[in-house]
């Protein structure tokens, strides 16, 4: 023994690796290759519920207060889109085994208090379905209906509460899987509810690659034409489209008037700019006329002064040459005024 554990300890890592992964792999072999032994445990899986009358708005199954795993379950994750998609698969515990025939079991005793019984009837009067998921295919049913009452012609809310599951086989792998419901009992608070379950194998021929066929014009999902949603949302375009070009108009007509108020504003600073230079124009051109005046005029008073200074210079010289010139004849000097 303790040979065996030193050649074991001796081994490369990747390859101590390798076994490791083969020894776990049996346990997870039905998960990925979709393969299984006979009373090999088979997980069902629950999803979502919904109202059918809006596939996009879905809720948690356990949401509604069906019946409650015992422990605390496994969650299954698939990809971005399954997470986007509202897609969160939780083990059911139900207990399923390849190949193994199941009769009328129960799964819980469902108590009906106000808040459950008033749960179940807002799901029912939406018409909520639900969605599992046994091997990777799905499964649909509805959570319950209104029957009418034959003596007070009024509808009571029923929830069904034995599920009968089909299942074909071929060999070793699942091939189809089906869901039928049955025996519907009234939602009243107070009432307790016996939820069971059935589960019946049977043998195909079909082959796993074709074993979605099937789904391809499954009626559950059928196209129908709403056209009170086309309707509903023709108007809706109709009505946004209106208030963004009313928003958008409201936009342009004050950048346009901000702009107008901007030119007036740009034309009015021109023109007082343009007439501020004529005024200063012509402040020049009057102070340069007058300058050239008062010039002109300094000159003229200059000219006549120098005139004025000669002709008294003039008269001066004429008078003393005439007193010299009696003064040689000997005669009495002569002022004159």
């Amino acid at each position: 023994m303790a040979t065996t554990f030193s050649a074991v300890g001796s081994l490369p890592r990747p390859l101590l690796l390798a076994l490791l992964l083969l020894l776990v792999s049996p346990a997870l072999a039905s998960e990925y290759d979709h393969k299984y032994k006979p009373d090999e445990p088979v997980t069902l899986w629950v999803n979502k519920v919904g109202p059918y009358n809006n596939p996009q708005e879905t809720y948690n199954y356990y949401s509604l207060p069906f019946c409650q795993p015992s422990t605390n379950p496994a969650h299954k994750w698939g990809g971005l889109g399954e997470v986007l998609g509202g897609n969160q698969l939780i083990d059911s515990q139900i207990d399923i085994k390849f190949q193994k025939q199941v009769e009328k079991s129960t799964v819980c005793k469902l108590e009906l208090d106000e808040a459950k019984a008033s749960q179940f009837k807002d799901a029912i009067e939406s018409s909520y379905w639900f969605e599992f998921f046994m091997d990777d295919l799905p499964l649909w049913g509805y959570v319950g209906e209104l029957h009418q009452d034959k003596t007070s012609n009024e509808h009571k809310h029923v929830l069904y509460t034995h599920r009968n599951i089909s299942i074909q086989y071929n060999n070793d792998q699942i091939i189809h899987v089906n869901l039928t419901q049955d025996n519907p009992k009234p939602v009243e608070p107070g009432r307790t509810l016996d939820i069971t379950y059935s589960v019946k194998w049977t043998p195909t021929n079909v082959t796993f690659a074709r074993r979605f066929d099937v789904y391809l014009d499954y009626p559950f999902f059928e196209h129908q034409i709403h056209w009170f949603s086309i309707f509903n949302s023709f108007m809706m375009v109709i009505f946004l489209t209106g208030l963004v070009s009313m928003i958008l108009m409201r936009t342009l007509r004050n950048d346009y008037a901000k702009y107008a108020r901007e030119d007036d504003d740009l034309e009015s600073l021109d023109s007082i700019v343009s007439e501020k230079n004529s005024r200063n124009e012509t402040m020049d051109i009057s102070m340069i006329n007058s300058a050239h005046h008062d010039q002109g005029k300094g000159r003229s008073e200059a000219l006549t002064v120098r005139n004025s200074s000669f002709l008294s210079a003039l008269v001066c010289g004429q008078s003393k040459t005439q007193n010299w010139t009696g003064l040689a004849e000997n005669r009495p000097l002569e002022f004159r005024s």
